[in-house]
């Protein structure tokens, strides 16, 4: 009885060793002795024959993220470990493919008969830096648009007063005044004005939406000069529109935007 309960947890740790989902890995001295299923799985590996008595930075690219070198940095890991009796690091190994991959390595020193050995666990952050990488952009974008939304904001009051006196100016003017043709080109410039504004303000989602029936021939057509300026000269641009209307029903603001 007593060497049955003195071999139970032995048993039972090898038992959550091999069934873990993340990798995990025995370390000693500095060279890996045993790893579990997922290990091999994570490195792309078919055997335990081709990954152990390897160093961890066998396992990885010749640097760290920082530059420094994976074998050095990989020593300097497990002392600290082995001091402070466990440690967490993120680390960068790699598959058998080659590729590169992030992890979040937790060294826990574990005194044996022989020595003190290290029981590894990686767990893979590709999908976490991932998602975190779209968070910082959505944030960037929500900042873009609020600072965005502003200054479109300001601008289209401005237009509201250029629009404004455009107006009077058409009304005082007689027919046949030389000046009523620069007042076109201020009404038409202030127009497009007003236009990119409504697209600015629907980017940043300040623009109460007024879905109606367009012709997506005509905004194609609309838009045509104005991505000309926007994109330059070194960009040509052809649309080729289908033979007959293409009805649907959008806010004017958005579908330009798109």
């Amino acid at each position: 009885m007593t060497n049955h309960a003195t071999n139970e947890p032995s048993d039972q740790y090898r038992e959550l060793f091999e069934r873990s989902g993340d990798a995990n890995l025995i370390i000693d001295g500095d060279t890996f002795i045993d790893c579990n299923a997922a290990t091999l799985k994570m490195l792309g590996y078919e055997s335990k024959e081709k990954l152990l008595r390897t160093h961890p930075s066998q396992l990885s690219p010749e640097l760290q993220p920082d530059g420094r070198s994976s074998f050095d940095k990989a020593n300097e890991m497990i002392a600290i470990a082995i001091t402070q009796g466990s440690h967490r690091f993120e680390w960068s190994h790699m598959r058998a493919n080659g590729e590169v991959f992030p992890v979040e390595v937790l060294l826990m020193a574990v005194p044996g008969p022989n020595g003190t050995l290290l029981h590894t666990v990686w767990r893979e952050l590709t999908k976490r830096k991932r998602l975190e990488a779209e968070l910082r952009q959505a944030q960037k974008m929500e900042s873009i648009g609020r600072l965005t939304g502003g200054i479109a904001h300001d601008f289209n009051n401005l237009l509201v007063v250029i629009i404004g006196h455009t107006e009077l100016m058409e009304m005082i003017l007689d027919e046949d005044s030389e000046l009523n043709d620069h007042v076109r080109q201020i009404r038409r410039a202030s127009d497009h004005a007003a236009a990119l504004v409504a697209q600015l303000l629907a980017f940043s989602r300040k623009q109460v939406l007024e879905p109606k029936v367009l012709d997506l021939n005509a905004v194609l057509a609309d838009m045509n000069k104005m991505l000309e300026l926007l994109l330059g000269e070194t960009i040509q641009i052809k649309i080729f529109p289908s033979g007959g209307p293409l009805p649907v029903m959008v806010d004017p603001g958005q579908i330009e935007q798109v």
